[in-house]
């Protein structure tokens, strides 16, 4: 037992080599990954308090006692024991190496996925013929995990498997009947697993739901996830979902996990760094490795979900890392070579675009990133440090100046607080004064809301116990108007506040880009409404197409007005001297955003420097949201052009605003971004908006 006051460290090691079943393929470097991961937890970590579930491998010839193989029973028993011995503040490391699989859910009242992402694990006795693999469900993992993070200890998970197994097809055996040398196993029919009973009954798992929130992810990804539905669990899985977790040979016919070698060797690269490496920082240097790594034979992911700043042997977390200048060397032909404080481990690659701003810039609002005092782009990236060139207009700058990410303009504006006033009812009326000190204490902790008494965005007053209205004022098209949201729920207050503060800010993108000219959007014409919708069509602007029905407007103005089901026709053309990639967003006056091009599955929409295309957009009538005055009925698109070469959003941004709370994850598909090395970030970006208003069908 712990003693009282004082921090303890523990760790559970699986392992899995050998499974003994004629489905599940035996695996080589899991024991290999075990010993390795232990000798460096009681070295360098200070863990003694060590347990290992191990299954021998096929390779080695000592046995491992029924009471250390990593059985169902033995799993559960090991997790119920740190739940039982650890304290507030301690620290638990978990680490999985074997098999993942996804199982038809047992819980479909939880799982709105239809799928459970397992755990494949033994049975009791693997002498004698092959026989059934047992499994430990997401959803029983979180139960026993929750019981830890109860106790108010930080659990760090590491996951050398398939974390969602149907990723991995190839299960047949290697050459001359060798293991398996990748770790991942399709959905197991019923014949092949341990017939057993969930861990608990349905209404004990029911907080432990399984939310999947869908993205377009490319590269090194942080993901909402089931083992983060809850504070103080931190996770990194060695795959995407539509991946295989891969083995790599280490010499001598011994084989190890890829993700396993690659953290390890951050670990020990940086074992002596002056501060502790966060969760975060190993994210992004292990993506990095994985991806780069000579033996990687199919692209592998890194997956990160939690809280990027917590240490990732411990519970501190580190202060954000400030970038700042730390070097100019003035080269040849009036060129600037600059070093910066930041490298691999805090997201940095090669061809980011990085705004300089002198050390006494504040930023309290988008338009105080405007005007840096110089531009310089990273061409060449180190662990904790980038090199970067600019041109002569670097002159004025020194050492100790801020470095800021332009991509990380972007996701600040969208991202931003806004704004919020509470105002207090009568102090005599007790029952809703004290639901209001409550929802004050929640808009605090809200990450994307902040209190403010001057000039706030969301006005927000009680009308009966836990009933409130959200009142604010919408500057749509050229016009300002007032709208109101009534909610139920302070749950579905932060919700709404959130989803709107987002649609607000994508809203403002184009106010917010300074295009510069390098971005033309023009309204071109429509199509009547039954006029077959053609696909986006690239043109040189000095020839321009025949597009078959096209019609001119009638009256050209902003709003656009526009009949139900005809096509406004949008051309967009890149006046810039680099290659844009293009998306357009719809706002719709129900608070839905969607990414309306490129479509789902297409690839990314390119514009040559100098070209055009001609986009197409049928329009509809928007729903009505019901308990809301919504503040018009005009639909705004965004284009938006960046040079990362990938979408930057879903297809579905933002649901349609109701009076249910439909949070459910990321408007961008790099929330909270601790980019991998494969994962390419937005250099510049720019946007422009069209409003239309659209009008009932005179059918």
């Amino acid at each position: 037992m712990a003693s009282q006051g004082r921090q303890s460290k523990w760790a559970l090691l699986i392992g899995i080599n050998r499974y003994n079943n004629y489905i599940v393929p035996d695996l080589s470097g899991c024991l290999e990954d075990v010993d390795l991961m232990a000798a460096y937890l009681e070295r360098l970590v200070g863990i003694s308090n060590i347990t290992k579930l191990t299954s021998p491998s096929t390779l080695r010839t000592q046995a491992s006692s029924s009471a250390r193989l990593p059985t169902y029973n033995n799993v559960v028993a090991a997790l119920e024991e740190l739940a039982t011995k650890t304290q507030k503040d301690d620290f638990v490391y978990i680490h999985f190496s074997g098999h993942g699989t996804q199982l038809p859910t047992k819980f479909p009242q939880l799982n709105s996925n239809s799928q459970d992402e397992c755990l494949v694990l033994v049975r009791e006795d693997l002498s004698g013929n092959k026989g059934p693999v047992d499994h430990l469900r997401d959803v029983e993992f979180a139960y026993l995990l929750k019981q830890i993070a109860n106790k108010g200890a930080i659990i760090t998970i590491v996951m050398d498997c398939c974390h969602s197994g149907g990723a991995c097809r190839d299960m047949s055996l290697g050459q001359n009947n060798e293991p398996s040398i990748t770790r991942g196993v399709e959905s197991l029919p019923e014949d092949a697993l341990v017939a057993r009973s969930p861990i608990r009954k349905l209404s004990d798992l029911e907080p432990f739901r399984t939310n999947h929130t869908a993205g377009s992810f490319r590269g090194a990804s942080v993901v909402p996830h089931w083992l983060t539905s809850f504070q103080g669990v931190e996770f990194l899985a060695a795959c995407r979902a539509n991946q295989k977790a891969q083995e790599i040979e280490s010499g001598d016919r011994a084989y190890r996990g890829l993700l396993t070698a690659c953290l390890l060797s951050v670990l020990q690269d940086h074992s002596t760094h002056p501060k502790p490496l966060t969760c975060g920082m190993i994210f992004n240097l292990v993506s990095s490795r994985v991806a780069s790594h000579p033996k990687l034979t199919s692209q592998q992911d890194v997956v990160f979900g939690g809280e990027r700043r917590r240490v990732f042997f411990g519970t501190g977390r580190n202060a954000p890392n400030k970038t700042i200048i730390t070097r100019i060397t003035h080269l040849a032909n009036k060129k600037f070579q600059i070093e910066l404080s930041a490298g691999k481990a805090h997201g940095v690659i090669k061809t980011d675009v990085y705004a300089i701003y002198h050390p006494d810039r504040t930023f309290t609002s988008l338009m105080d990133y405007n005007s840096p005092s110089a531009v310089c782009q990273i061409s060449q990236v180190e662990d904790f440090v980038s090199t970067a060139l600019a041109e002569n207009s670097v002159a004025d700058v020194g050492v100790n100046w801020k470095a800021v990410r332009q991509s990380e303009i972007l996701r600040k504006q969208v991202l931003a607080r806004r704004p919020a006033k509470l105002l207090l009812p009568d102090a005599r009326d007790v029952e809703v004064h004290l639901s209001m000190e409550a929802l004050e204490k929640l808009v605090h902790e809200c990450a994307l809301i902040r209190l403010d008494d001057s000039k706030p965005f969301f006005r927000i007053s009680s009308q009966g116990f836990d009933r409130f209205k959200i009142s604010f004022t919408a500057n749509v098209g050229c016009f300002e108007s007032e709208a109101t949201v009534e909610v139920q729920s302070q749950a579905a207050l932060l919700s709404h506040l959130r989803h709107l503060s987002i649609y607000y800010n994508l809203l403002d993108l184009a106010t917010a880009s300074g295009c510069n000219g390098r971005l033309s959007v023009e309204k071109h014409g429509y199509l009547p409404h039954g006029v077959e919708i053609p696909d986006p069509c690239p043109y040189d602007p000095s020839d321009p197409p025949y597009i078959d029905g096209l019609e001119s407007l009638a009256i050209n103005s902003d709003p656009q007005d526009i009949q139900e089901g005809e096509t406004i026709c949008i051309q967009v053309r890149n006046k810039s001297l680099k290659t844009m990639f293009i998306e357009i967003i719809d706002l719709d006056p129900s608070w839905e955003a969607m990414r309306v091009y490129p479509i789902e599955g297409n690839a990314p929409i390119d514009l040559l420097p100098g070209a055009a295309t001609i986009f197409f957009l049928e329009m509809s009538r928007s729903l009505s949201v019901p308990d809301t005055v919504q503040p018009s009925q005009i639909d705004s698109i965004i284009v938006l052009a960046t040079t990362n070469g990938r979408e930057n959003f879903p297809m579905k941004i933002l649901p349609t605003l109701s009076s249910t709370p439909k949070w459910h994850g990321s408007p961008l598909t790099e929330i909270e971004n601790t980019r991998g090395a494969t994962g390419r970030d937005s250099a510049q970006w720019y946007a422009q908006r069209v409003d239309v208003r659209v009008l009932r069908s005179l059918d």
